[in-house]
């Protein structure tokens, strides 16, 4: 009798072990399904955060390319007087492109686009006389020409 009462002691321990077991077991995957997703949520805001200044960083680019632009075309125009056209160059990772035209006696605009990737930044400037200096009225950048 007193083996019959021990076996089924041990059978009920068995069977309250595996319970705590289970117990443990998902306790256990709850919390690594929360630590995943803690983790998932950090690397990912820190991938945003890296595009986010990537970008920021090729806009700073794009601008300044544009204002070399401007300053390559306003070394043109004090070249020659009368320069009136088109011009462009390759500068770090981008390029620009620049156009002069003409307007009433020594007045001159100079509108230049600055390209790095897909990042585009346009700067125009009005200029009121060329001789004996340029004098530029404005110098802004735009969102279309």
């Amino acid at each position: 009798m007193n083996i019959i009462i021990q076996n089924l002691f041990m059978v009920r321990l068995r069977l309250e072990n595996k319970k705590n077991g289970y117990i443990a077991l998902m306790g256990v995957l709850v919390v690594g399904a929360a630590g995943l997703a803690t983790a998932l949520y950090i690397i990912l805001s820190g991938t945003d955060s890296i595009r986010t200044t990537f970008s920021i960083e090729q806009s700073v680019e794009a601008r300044g390319i544009a204002n070399a632009c401007i300053e390559e075309s306003l070394r043109e125009i004090q070249e020659s007087v009368s320069f009136e056209g088109t011009g462009s160059l390759s500068l770090g990772n981008g390029e620009c492109f620049f156009e002069v035209s003409k307007g009433v006696g020594l007045e001159r605009t100079v509108e230049a686009t600055g390209v790095v990737d897909e990042t585009v930044r346009r700067v125009k400037v009005e200029i009121d006389t060329v001789r004996p200096r340029i004098n530029v009225n404005t110098w802004q950048e735009v969102k279309d020409f």
